[in-house]
Order: C-alpha cells, then structure tokens, then sequence
C-alpha cells in the first residue's frame, strides 16, 4: 500500500490553536474544515530514526487498516473519526470533531461535582460496541486522555486502535495496562501482542479508578516500578482501598473486578454495564 493510499480528510486542514494535553507521544490542535471546527491529533515524533519507522510500509499498512476499522464503526459512544493523512514534515494526523465538554481529563477538573457514573457508563457502552461487532475491535489505550465528554457527560471513545500509532516514549500508559500485555512485550516488539477485550476490561477497571478517584492508578509509584511489579510473580499490584477513598463500595468492587491479575477472572463489558446498572 503506498503512502498516497492513505484517506485524506474532505478538504484542506486549517489549523488554529494547540489543546493543552499530558500526553508525550501526541499534539492535539484545534483546528477547522470546511469551516467546520475539529481537532487534529498528530503524532509527537522523538527522532529522525521514529520518523522513518512512521513513513515504513508496514507502519503505513497499519496506519491504513486500523484507522478503517475505526471509521466503520457507529455508535453514539464511539468518536467519528473525519479522517487521516500525513501533514507538513510527514507527520501521521488523525481528524476528530470537536467536543464542547473536551477531554475527560479536562471535563472532571472544570466540572468537580459531575455525574461520574454517567461519564463511566458511556465509556462502558463504547467498549461493549467494540468488543460485540462482528469483527471485535481491542481499543488498546484505554485512559481518560483517551476520552471525549458529550454534551450529555457521557464518555465517548477516540484513538481506537491507534497505540502502535501514538507510542508513548516515557512509558506512562503502563499504569493502565494489563500485567499480561506489560509481561508479553518484555518478549517481543510487537506493540499488538495479546491486546484483548481482557486487557480493554483491565484498562476501563483502571480509567474508572482515575474517574473516582482524581489519581494516576498506582500513583505512588513510578512507571518503571509499575512495570517492575508486573514482571515481577511477587510483585505488589494489588490496589489498596486506603489509597482511593473516594469511589463508593459498588464501584470500587466493579474497579477491583475489572483489575484482576487473571484476564478469565474479568468481567465481559456485557457483565460490566450490568453491575453499573444496578449502581
């Protein structure tokens, strides 16, 4: 598939300001088309030596496939995905609309006392499509700076697929990831080894956990040490209640469900909406 096959959004980008984020491996900018406004979310690339990997064949294969299955999906919890090309100095750019309420991140630090249960529920709802389409998708990234707010706070799911796009060179998003997903890497490059709807469940238990609570999970401990303990048998990652007083009993059993070591002690995300039914 050469780099020209790849889907250009309708018509040209004009971009405006840059969104404030936390992330080291993307940018998001505001911007408009067709005087429309939406955000482009492009790639922060390291290197030189980064910069050739993104422009490979097989990175562009990728690049092609996945952002197609994202583009298929319909569902009021799943961002639409505008489109994707390759900008100024070949940087890999995905286009999504605009959010009034912005980001998660953002939305539960301007709106303290929102409803998190109905923020959680939303983002249930998207990963329960993803995984029960006929095809199911892995989102793979699962976190609040991974999430949109709609006008109804409810969480909407963008990146869908996309983490071997947005690499996270400081290694942050090992506080969300499965210990199974953390253990597999140390063995191969892959960046899409054992990514399953165990491992999205893993994930969501851990982004309800942040939601709730206000916290990096494991936030005592750094990202290596994070990633120590899952490679560790002995190692300490069980979360204690002490250290996140704020989410109620229901939820924080839902949270510790989720977060199991083993991914067949996990709930499906079908088991997931049920127990936030009854919340």
């Amino acid at each position: 598939m050469s780099q020209q096959q790849v889907m250009s959004p309708p018509s040209p980008f004009n971009r405006g300001e840059i969104y404030p984020t936390f992330s080291a491996s993307y940018e998001i900018y505001r911007g408009t088309i067709n005087n429309k406004p939406v955000f482009a979310q492009t790639c922060r690339l390291q290197s030189p030596l980064q910069t050739r990997e993104h422009l490979s064949d097989d990175f562009m294969q990728a690049f092609s496939k996945r952002l197609e299955s994202w583009s298929k999906c319909n569902h009021p919890n799943i961002v639409t995905l505008i489109g994707h090309t390759l900008l100024e100095d070949s940087i890999p750019t995905l286009f999504i609309p605009t959010y009034k309420n912005g980001f998660a991140h953002d939305y539960l630090l301007k709106n303290p006392s929102c409803d998190r249960l109905r923020l959680v529920s939303g983002i249930a709802k998207g990963l329960q499509y993803l995984h029960a389409i006929k095809s199911p998708i892995v989102h793979q990234d699962m976190r609040c700076q991974n999430i949109l707010v709609d006008d109804n706070g409810e969480g909407c799911l963008t990146a869908v697929g996309t983490r071997f796009m947005f690499k996270d060179p400081l290694g942050h998003s090992v506080h969300w990831t499965a210990p199974e997903v953390l253990r597999s890497r140390e063995n191969d490059d892959n960046d899409d080894v054992e990514m399953t709807p165990p491992s999205d469940v893993y994930s969501f238990g851990m982004t309800v956990l942040e939601i709730y609570s206000g916290r990096l999970p494991f936030h005592e401990k750094n990202s290596c040490q994070v990633l120590l303990d899952a490679l560790n048998p002995q190692g300490n990652r069980k979360l204690k209640r002490s250290d996140y007083p704020s989410p109620p009993d229901d939820i924080w059993r839902l949270i510790t469900k989720c977060t199991s070591e083993e991914p067949s002690q996990r709930p499906t995300m079908d088991e997931v909406i049920r127990d936030l039914t009854a919340c």
